[in-house]
Order: structure tokens, then sequence, then C-alpha cells
């Protein structure tokens, strides 16, 4: 009897050691799949800070080693694997105290973690889109449009022309309707949008028949044929 239960102990032991090592060997894993992250974040980050600084160094009047930027919250974005397609969106500020404001940047890297490729940001719409951006939110106040969120899109080039800075300036917003006269109005701003060249995404939303559409720069002419249909 004794010798059959060592018989039985022995494997039982073997089989724990196995387990053990195996979640130490996961644990350590895990740990040095966290370190290679932060790793690859911090080496991504400091070139968007090295290509801002080059980009606009000259545009400040201030010296391409000077750190002007600091960039943070690397995430991966919109619910998408980023970080497995090699695609870096970012927030920067520029640590300029008459160039206030939170901006976007991202970088594209072709290969590997030393392989930069694409690198844009928004910075120019600090610069150059203010009075393009406030132009659109007072043309917004006249509309019923609801969780409005206005930002430029991320740029390989600087930006000034008030044409391109209206192209580069994305506006998602949602508007829903019950009678005709409601779709009018809502038709009235894409029409408006459109005109003036901003980039837009509008939800809209048919509260009698429980019907929605949503996608960049539509027309009013494909807004209508939508509702409208039988």
């Amino acid at each position: 009897m004794e010798r059959f239960k060592r018989f039985l102990i022995c494997p039982l032991l073997a089989v724990m050691v196995m387990l053990s090592g195996c979640l130490y060997d996961s644990e350590k894993l895990a740990a040095k799949n966290r370190a290679d992250l932060e790793e690859r974040k911090a080496i991504v980050t400091d070139h968007m800070e090295t290509c801002l600084n080059e980009k606009y160094a000259e545009v400040l009047g201030k010296d391409v080693s000077d750190k002007l930027f600091k960039v943070y919250d690397l995430s991966k974005g919109q619910n998408q694997a980023w970080f497995n397609r090699g695609e870096y969106p970012a927030k920067a500020t520029c640590r300029l105290d008459e160039y206030d404001g939170e901006f976007r940047v991202e970088i594209y890297m072709e290969s590997n973690i030393k392989s930069f490729g694409t690198f844009k940001d928004s910075f120019y719409g600090i610069l150059y889109g203010d009075e393009v951006k406030e132009e659109l939110e007072e043309l917004l106040l006249e509309y019923p449009v609801t969780d409005i969120d206005i930002y430029y899109l991320p740029n390989e080039k600087i930006v000034t022309e008030e044409a391109e800075l209206r192209e580069n300036l994305y506006v998602f917003g949602k508007c829903s309707f019950s009678t005709p006269e409601e779709l009018d109005t809502i038709c009235e701003l894409v029409d408006k949008l459109n005109e003036r060249g901003y980039y837009h995404r509008i939800a809209i939303s048919d509260e009698t028949r429980s019907r929605a559409r949503s996608s960049n720069n539509s027309t009013s002419e494909e807004i209508r044929e939508f509702f409208e249909r039988d």
C-alpha cells in the first residue's frame, strides 16, 4: 500500500512542478512583453518628438535641437490593433506658452521598430487654423447638431492655405429628424459644409422609421435618396 501511495505521489509532484514552471514562465513572458511594449513606446515617442522639432523649429523661430514638443498618450487608436499594423497614433503638446493646446500625431513603421515611415501631425491647425475652426463652430450653432467633435486631421506637410485647412478640418456630429422640414434643414447644413470644403461625417437618423445613415462627405442628394426611399 505504501509503495502504491509513493507511486501516486511522485507523478503528482512532477505534474505540480511542471505546472508551477509553466506559470512562472508565463509570468516572465508577460513581464517581458510589457517591458518590450514600453521600450517600443519610448522609441516611437522620442522619434515623434524629433520629427516635430525638425518640422516646426524654423516656423517657430527656434533651433531644431530644442525640445519644443511633448508626445504622450500613445494608444491603440479606435479599438483597432494599431500596434500589430505598425501604426501609432498619439497626442502631443507644444512647450511654448504662446502655442497652447493638444494636437494629434501619428507615425507608420515600415517593417520593424527602427524602420520609420510616414509621419503626420495636426500642429498646423494650432498655428494657422483657429479662424477656420471658429467659422465652422459658428456655422454649426445655426443647426440642430449634437455630439460635435471638431479637430484637424494629421498631415505630412504644414497646411497653411484656407482651402486646405477646411479640407483637413474634420467635424463629426449627430442629427435626427421626424418631419420633411427637419430633413431639409439637415440637408441645408450638409450643402454648406460641402460648399465650404469641410471634411465631415454627420450621422443622421429618421426617428419615425428607425432608419439611420452615416458616411464621410455625404451630399444632400445622397441623404434625400436614402431617407425618401420606400
